[in-house]
């Protein structure tokens, strides 16, 4: 999962071409929405916090996308290793 590559975009924006919305919650000032792009099998996480006035984004494994999108902020604070723009070591 990866926190850095990904610009903030509030989660309450439209869902971007190329992606589809799978589930969306607000609750005391946060919007989270669970989003996913058919071209390339990618699932991300957006979170806006109307009370701070942040948002964050975040892509997360498939098998991880339920847990993340309701528990974001346990996600978020664990970034691990990024799943895409990285380049393969070379032996």
């Amino acid at each position: 999962m990866s926190t850095s590559t990904i610009p903030a975009l509030p989660a309450s924006a439209p869902v971007p071409d190329g992606w589809r919305e799978l589930a969306r919650r607000e609750a005391n000032g946060l919007d989270i929405a669970l989003i996913w792009n058919g071209q390339d099998s990618r699932v991300r996480v957006t979170v806006d916090d109307r009370r701070v006035g942040e948002s964050f984004r975040f892509d997360v494994p498939g098998t991880d996308a339920l847990a993340a999108y309701h528990h974001p902020f346990v996600y978020a604070a664990d970034p691990g290793p990024p799943l895409h723009d990285t380049v393969p070591a070379h032996r």
